[in-house]
C-alpha cells in the first residue's frame, strides 16, 4: 500500500471511490505489512470526516480544497499519532555539500567537534545542514566568504521561514537560528577558512506589536500550578489509586519532581536513597543528571553523575518545603517505603516524563502542566511565599531553584498567577 499524505510514520491514508462521494480510509501499520484498518464506526473523527464527505458530496480532489476536510484529517492524524505512539517524519531536503569552491561536508564535521564543548554540538551542526546551507546555496553561494553578502536578508530568512508543516518558526527559536549561524562564521575564521573582512554577525529581534501580531500563537506557556493546585493534586491521586498501588507509587514519583520543580534530567536521575524525609531539616540530594545522547552524538541516555546544568563535581542539598513540609516529606516517606534504595522515582525513560503526567492528570482529573511548567511553578509558589517558606531571602528560593544567579530565577516567576491576586487581596483585607 503506497504511502499517503500522512507526515506521520506508519499512518496511511486511501481513498474508496464512489457515485455520490468518496470514503477516506485510516491504516496503521509500522512495519508496512499487514496494516491494520482503523474504523470509521468506532473512530469518532474518522466517522466525522466521511460524514462531511456525504453531505457535501465530496470526490478527493474536492475534499483535499475543502477546509473543513483539512481540519478533521490534522485531528485524526494528531489522534492516531497519540493513541498509537507513532512519530513524525525527519526527512530532511538532501543537500549537496559539495560545490566547485568548497566542500563543507568535512568543515561541518570540523563545526561540530568545535562546538563540543557545549551541550548541543549535534544541533549547530544539524541547523547548519538543515536550515541555513540549503537557503544561502539557494542564493548562489558555493564558499562561505559570500555569506556575508547576505547578511540583511539572512535576517528576513529568519523571520519568514516555514517548517515542514508550513508554520513559521516561534520567535523563541530566533535566537538559536542566528547564533548557529554566527558561530559558524566565527568558527571559519578561526581557522582561516574565510578572512577578518568576510565576518559578521546577525540578530533578530521582534518588537511587542510584531510579537502580538504575528506570532501569538507560538508564545511559550504561561500558565503553573498554584499552591492549591499541588495541593488538590495529591488528593486526586490518593482517591483515584487508593486500590491501584502500582500507579500511585508511579504518581506519586512524578508528584515529587512537580513539587520540586527539578530540571526533567535530574529528575530522572532521583533514586529512591536521595530522599531524606527524616532528618533534623528534611532534604534531598540532587545527583544524576540523565540526559539525551542525541546532543552528545551518542545513542540513548548518558548518566552525568553529581551533576546539574550549571554545576558537576559534587551532589546538592535541597531542603524539603513546597507545598509544604508535611506533604512533601508524607510522598518522600511514601517512596522510600515502596522503592529499593537504588530505584530512580520515576523508572521509565526521560523522555516519556511529560507523556505519562500528562495521562495522570486525565485519570485523576487535573490541569496537565508540562515539567518546564513545574519549574515556573515551584519558583512563582517561592516568590509568592518567599517570607513564610524562605525567610523573606530571595537567595534561599535560588538555591532551591538550582540557578547560579537569582535574575535566573526571576525569569521562572509567572507574575500573572492567580495566586498573586489571591494573595494581595488578602493582604488588603
Amino acid at each position: 500500500m503506497a504511502k499517503g499524505s500522512s507526515k506521520f510514520e506508519g499512518l496511511y491514508f486511501t481513498w474508496r471511490l464512489g457515485q455520490s462521494c468518496d470514503a477516506f480510509r485510516a491504516f496503521i501499520s509500522k512495519n508496512k505489512e499487514n496494516p491494520l484498518p482503523i474504523s470509521a464506526k468506532v473512530h469518532p473523527t474518522l466517522r466525522s470526516i466521511n460524514n462531511l464527505l456525504k453531505e457535501k458530496s465530496l470526490h478527493k480532489a474536492q475534499a483535499e480544497q475543502d477546509s473543513d476536510f483539512k481540519k478533521l484529517k490534522h485531528r485524526l492524524e494528531q489522534e492516531l499519532s497519540s493513541e498509537h505512539a507513532l512519530s513524525s517524519y525527519r526527512a530532511m531536503e538532501k543537500v549537496e555539500l559539495k560545490s566547485k569552491d568548497f566542500d563543507f561536508e568535512p568543515v561541518l564535521e570540523e563545526f561540530k567537534a568545535f562546538k563540543d564543548d557545549t551541550a548541543i554540538p549535534v544541533d549547530y551542526f544539524n541547523c547548519m545542514k538543515n536550515f541555513w546551507l540549503p537557503w544561502l546555496f539557494s542564493k548562489g553561494c558555493t564558499h562561505p566568504k559570500q555569506f556575508r553578502h547576505y547578511r540583511n536578508q539572512a535576517e528576513l530568512h529568519v523571520k519568514t521561514a516555514k517548517k515542514k508543516s508550513g508554520e513559521k518558526y516561534s520567535h523563541n527559536s530566533y535566537n538559536v537560528l542566528c547564533r548557529t549561524l554566527n558561530q559558524f562564521i566565527f568558527f571559519c575564521e578561526k581557522h582561516d577558512y574565510i578572512g577578518k573582512e568576510d565576518t559578521f554577525k546577525i540578530w533578530v529581534s521582534l518588537t511587542l506589536e510584531q510579537q502580538k501580531r504575528d506570532h501569538s500563537g507560538n508564545t511559550r506557556s504561561e500558565d503553573v500550578y498554584s499552591l492549591k493546585d499541588l495541593e488538590d493534586i495529591k488528593v486526586k491521586i490518593d482517591r483515584t489509586y487508593q486500590e491501584k498501588p502500582e500507579m500511585k507509587l508511579l504518581a506519586y514519583g512524578l508528584y515529587f519532581g512537580v513539587i520540586t520543580g527539578l530540571r526533567r534530567g535530574n529528575f530522572a536521575g532521583m533514586k529512591a536513597e536521595n530522599l531524606f524525609p527524616d532528618a533534623k531539616i528534611p532534604y534531598f540530594l540532587v545527583r544524576d543528571n540523565i540526559i539525551s545522547g542525541r546532543s552528545r552524538g551518542k545513542p540513548g541516555y548518558i548518566i552525568q553523575k553529581d551533576a546539574t546544568k550549571t554545576s558537576t563535581g559534587k551532589p546538592i542539598a535541597v531542603q524539603m518545603i513546597q507545598p509544604s513540609i508535611e506533604i512533601i516529606t508524607a510522598v518522600a516517606r511514601y517512596l522510600k517505603t515502596h522503592l529499593n534504595a537504588k530505584d530512580l522515582l520515576y523508572p521509565n525513560q526521560p523522555g516519556q516524563i511529560s507523556k505519562t503526567w500528562k495521562r495522570i492528570a486525565r485519570e485523576c482529573g487535573f490541569k496537565f502542566l508540562t515539567p518546564l511548567d513545574w519549574r515556573h511553578s515551584y519558583a512563582t509558589i517561592g516568590a509568592i511565599h518567599l517570607e513564610k517558606m524562605y525567610k523573606g531571602n530571595p537567595a534561599f528560593l535560588q538555591r532551591c531553584c538550582l540557578h547560579e544567579d537569582y535574575r535566573t530565577t526571576q525569569g521562572y516567576i509567572r507574575t500573572h498567577a492567580p495566586e498573586f491576586l489571591d494573595v494581595f487581596s488578602q493582604s488588603m483585607g
